[in-house]
């Protein structure tokens, strides 16, 4: 059974993502308009590393991940390795083989000389 493709972030990660960030925006949208600060500095601890410029770079990466799940771009197939070996022979060669099978090689060469 092949597994399925993973996607770039899971549909509950990204909901939560997305909750975040309204969260965010709406706290930072009551910062530009309200004229007091907040009075609790829990509040300013958790929201205070935010710029503006953080938040348009969120927005746009959300965007593009679901715009990405829109477009649902089919998976690119694996390339299939050939099976050309007789039946009993190694079928692909581990890197511990492939030494080894070189080593071999070398080997006959020089008996055959």
């Amino acid at each position: 059974m092949t597994p399925s493709r993973s996607t770039i972030c899971t549909a509950h990660r990204l909901a939560r993502l997305v909750a975040w960030t309204g969260i965010a925006l709406s706290w930072f949208a009551m910062l530009l308009f309200a004229g007091t600060p907040p009075a609790s500095p829990r509040r300013l601890k958790r929201f205070g590393f935010l710029s503006l410029d953080d938040l348009a770079r969120m927005v746009r990466s959300l965007i593009v991940i679901r715009a990405a799940q829109l477009a649902s771009v089919p998976a690119k197939r694996a390339r299939t390795l050939r099976n050309f070996a007789p039946a009993g022979f190694a079928r692909r060669l581990r890197p511990r083989q492939i030494a080894r099978s070189f080593a071999g090689s070398r080997l006959r060469r020089a008996l055959r000389a």
